[in-house]
């Protein structure tokens, strides 16, 4: 019996990639499918939109197990170096099936790159910047820590510090005033972008962002994922 060799993509489209990370989107609509894939370093997935998913095997049809996602689920799967992991064929059962799946590289000889710090807000201030970078905190381990930030129009997220480097992906893109709350004429408002991937190296004393209001009329929604090693 023939043997299909696994894609290394996996999923649909590379939404972002740098020294780090590789940030993939997973978009299976009805009854389509992703390729049976491999992977080749530790991952991790967030749920956007669930459903039920079979894993067939592409050689023999007759061999599957389906298995319920359900929306915002996050998995992480360690990938010992040298090791992989391969999945075999996934068809979405009725739905549009979606999942972020974002790919740790292994660090470099000569260490990650760097160069590129961002600074944020000026620190100090009557009001001290909250540890909550978003508004729950969706998973954590050694490796990451994943937040859920979800502003309906109005809804705020208090001044708060990022002690540690990290991105983000905005699943749904809205307009975000950014505001000190002991200054009201220092603000600045900013649309984000749906797709929108954004990465961060933070300072030795951490970057502070001011309060978040969303000013827009439609739902402000990311994930924030914090690297922790």
């Amino acid at each position: 019996m023939p043997t299909t060799a696994p894609s290394p993509n996996v999923g649909t489209r590379v939404m972002f990639e740098n020294d780090r990370v590789r940030v993939w989107d997973q978009v299976i609509p009805p009854d389509e499918i992703c390729e049976k894939h491999v992977h080749r370093t530790s991952y991790f997935y967030v749920v956007v939109a669930g459903g039920l998913i079979r894993f067939v095997n592409p050689d023999d049809p007759s061999e599957y197990r389906d298995v319920r996602f359900r929306s915002d689920q996050v998995g992480f799967h360690e990938i010992a170096p040298g090791q992989e992991k391969v999945d075999n064929r996934l068809v979405s059962i009725g739905q549009t099936y979606r999942a972020i799946v974002v790919e740790l590289k292994p660090e470099p000889a000569g260490g990650y790159d760097r160069g590129e710090i961002t600074t944020g807000a000026a620190p100090g201030g009557q009001t001290p910047p909250s540890e909550s970078v978003g508004t729950k905190l969706m998973f954590e381990n050694d490796r990451v820590r994943v937040w859920d930030l979800a502003l309906a129009p109005g809804e705020q997220l208090a001044r708060h510090i990022h002690r540690v480097d990290h991105f983000y992906v905005v699943v749904s893109g809205g307009l975000i005033r950014f505001e000190n709350p002991d200054d009201g004429a220092d603000r600045r408002d900013v649309q984000f972008e749906d797709d929108q991937v954004t990465w961060r190296n933070v300072p030795p004393d951490g970057k502070v962002d001011n309060r978040l209001t969303n000013i827009g009329t439609r739902p402000h929604r990311n994930f924030l994922i914090e690297l922790l090693r």
